[in-house]
């Protein structure tokens, strides 16, 4: 479906104008926006506890209603959920949408139909914010990449679900019009299918919009379409999805219906292309004897020699580990290992971990400066490490709880580990510089464990 260019340009340069004409004066908007919403909300719970009839000014809403935290409306929206109406707003709210808590809890951040209308202007401004700088935007379709709308339902039956679902949802109709895929994607429950399935759909179709709330999710896409790519060009030319991807019957049902054969796009995509200034993974053959040997390092094309490549160094590539869908970074393994140290008491001279991909864990390895340590403070620096990877990632907890990702264990490594592993790769690489991996799927040898902590999911809670 063509977009109508013009349609849309008026569309955005009027909307574009009211957003300049009320941010000329964003002070009388707020003061009208709190006096509307005060006086419309002073017969709520909140508005009686809070005296909202007789704030009249800024200071006076400013003196009456504290700065809090979500701590102090986690037991309003408690009652929410609950089925109570007229808590915090008078009109009650739809749904929630589900984002973590700095405590670990979840929050629950109510949405009335006030909130979604201005979710939807808002999400227009930006939409039409992008038309007017990138003329061409528009002309392909639109991928989308966000969590199902709905992952569960409160005692009193109101739904939750992602914000992204919510902003997304709040498209405008010939934003919406040109989606690439199905909102049925999001409701994939398995992480890996999900990305598989997206770039799977969205590969075989001109993209000319991309978004999603978080960067790493498109860098998490790029990496499943390349680890899966000739599964990928085989489904294109075929016209279905591989079952390799654990989707449900209903799910994978309405998507293969609307999937036809295509050999011409699985072919265009067998072909090698480099573009200029793009960055990719080496993978080399060697006359060594070495076949598609993957180096972990990320390059850039700077340019071409006539039509050879020129490429730069950018960095080491994948700190990343995904066993089944968590997306561990190695950022919230040192962030985990700090916070365990200092709740357990202990000083651990050197550690890595390693993703275990036939036992479903991750695996901690610990060296301390020679003392010999109570086996209490070790199981608590086990349990701590475990509970602050629930808290930095909620994916992490997700796979736990669902028992698809094992309880971790944690070896305490023989004095001089570390420092002997060094001199061995060091002694291999002819005097390199030896860099050590705090997170990789390589397993370490069980014999330099002096002693192996293993905890049932059970025990960690």
């Amino acid at each position: 479906m063509r977009l109508d260019r013009r349609s849309v340009s008026t569309l955005s340069r009027r909307i574009w104008q009211t957003w300049e004409h009320v941010t000329s004066n964003p002070t009388k908007g707020q003061q009208n926006f709190l006096s509307q919403l005060l006086r419309r909300n002073q017969s709520t719970v909140f508005g009686k506890e809070h005296g909202f009839a007789s704030i009249q000014n800024i200071d006076d809403y400013r003196r009456q209603v504290p700065i809090a935290d979500y701590e102090r409306f986690r037991p309003y929206v408690e009652q929410i959920s609950a089925g109570a109406r007229r808590v915090l707003t008078r009109e009650q709210p739809f749904m929630f949408t589900l984002t973590s808590g700095t405590t670990g809890e979840a929050k629950l951040i109510p949405v009335t139909k006030a909130a979604q209308t201005i979710h939807g202007k808002l999400t227009t401004l930006w939409y039409c914010r992008a038309f007017l700088d990138h003329k061409r935007c528009f002309d392909g379709k639109v991928l989308g990449v966000v969590s199902p709308s709905v992952e569960g339902l409160t005692r009193a039956g109101i739904p939750y679900g992602s914000a992204s679902a919510l902003i997304y949802g709040s498209s405008p109709p010939w934003v919406k019009r040109r989606r690439a895929i199905p909102h049925e994607v999001s409701e994939i429950k398995d992480f890996t299918a999900k990305y598989y399935v997206t770039m799977r759909l969205g590969v075989e179709q001109d993209i000319s919009f991309f978004g999603t709330p978080n960067p790493s999710t498109i860098l998490k896409l790029v990496e499943t379409a390349d680890h899966f790519k000739e599964e990928m060009v085989k489904d294109i030319r075929e016209g279905g999805i591989s079952h390799h991807f654990e989707l449900a019957d209903d799910i994978r049902q309405k998507l293969v219906s609307r999937l036809s054969a295509n050999p011409k796009r699985s072919k265009e995509l067998d072909r090698l292309e480099l573009d200029e200034c793009g960055t990719y993974h080496i993978v080399l053959t060697t006359p060594g004897g070495l076949y598609r040997y993957d180096i972990n390092d990320v390059v850039r094309v700077t340019g071409f020699y006539n039509q050879t490549p020129l490429i730069e160094f950018v960095r080491k590539g994948r700190d990343v580990s995904n066993i089944t869908g968590e997306k561990l970074h190695v950022n919230q393994i040192i962030q985990a290992m700090e916070h365990a140290q200092t709740a357990a008491g202990l000083t651990v001279q050197h550690y890595r971990s390693f993703a275990d991909l036939e036992k479903s864990r991750y695996t901690f390895l610990v060296e301390f400066d020679g003392a010999t340590l109570p086996k209490e403070a070790l199981s608590c620096l086990l349990n701590e490490l475990d509970s602050r990877l629930h808290q930095l990632n909620v994916e992490y907890a997700q796979k736990r709880e669902s028992r698809r990702l094992a309880a971790p264990v944690l070896w305490v490594m023989k004095s001089g580990w570390f420092d002997g592993k060094a001199r061995s790769t060091l002694q291999r690489a002819g005097g390199a510089q030896f860099k050590s991996q705090l997170l990789t799927t390589v397993p370490e040898d069980p014999s330099e464990a002096l002693l192996i902590i293993e905890k049932t999911s059970e025990e960690l809670k």
